[in-house]
């Protein structure tokens, strides 16, 4: 299973953590309406994510990486401030990387487009009590217990980060608003459910580097609804 923003997080660490690209500015987007979990290897995916940046040329000294699509395929746009990049091999070897998903690569003036068949995952619940419960050495209905009371905090915590969308000139000073975020991704890792801590923890990355908010909030509160749905349709009581 592939999931998006998780992928798309570790890539960001990772490229920082280069002395060779210290300097190279590098922004990857996930459409907040896509479907996070995907069916594929994530390993391959995230190579194929990671190859442009390790060898565009020195030319290169910025990168977005936009991720959109549907429930049946993704589309990756990489856009470059070169032009020079559209002309390396790199895209045929990126192509056949990604064979098994049915690359379809188009060429544009400042970068580079890539279809691939990801469908949406439709057995990935949002919330892995099983999971949860097994890890933790409690039972199922404990780990229920634990679940319900933090729905009622987190909805706090998102009435909170509802209050500050995009605006970046007052998140680094709003404590509560970083609080909110890092909570969610703790609650996150704690039951089990990766898309929630991945969201939350990008949240609280674009607070830290007192960036426009609004993609990485969008992103969290199309998780967290579908948590509350999913919540719902198991027959929880609120």
């Amino acid at each position: 299973m592939i999931l998006l923003s998780e992928i798309a997080e570790n890539i960001r660490n990772e490229i920082h953590s280069w002395p060779s690209h210290q300097n190279l500015k590098v922004e990857i987007l996930v459409d907040p309406s896509l479907g996070d979990a995907r069916e594929g290897e994530k390993n391959i995916f995230t190579e194929l994510l990671m190859m442009p940046v390790g060898l565009l040329p020195a030319s290169v000294s910025r990168i977005d990486i936009r991720i959109s699509g549907n429930n049946e395929e993704i589309r990756v746009y990489f856009n470059f401030n070169s032009a020079s990049a559209r002309s390396i091999p790199l895209w045929k070897n990126l192509a056949e990387k990604a064979a098994a998903w049915n690359p379809q690569v188009h060429m544009r003036e400042h970068g580079v487009d890539i279809t691939l068949d990801l469908p949406v995952s439709p057995a990935y619940p949002p919330v892995d009590l099983r999971a949860m419960a097994r890890e933790t050495g409690i039972n199922i209905e404990d780990a229920r217990t634990i679940l319900e009371g933090f729905l009622i905090n987190a909805r706090t915590y998102i009435s909170i980060l509802k209050t500050e969308i995009g605006k970046p000139e007052k998140t680094p000073g709003n404590a509560s608003y970083f609080r909110a975020a890092h909570s969610l991704k703790g609650a996150g890792k704690t039951l089990r459910a990766p898309e929630l801590a991945a969201a939350a923890g990008a949240l609280e990355r674009k607070i830290k580097e007192k960036g426009d908010t609004t993609e990485e909030q969008r992103r969290l509160e199309a998780i967290w609804d579908r948590i509350e749905f999913w919540f719902e349709g198991n027959g929880y009581e609120k």
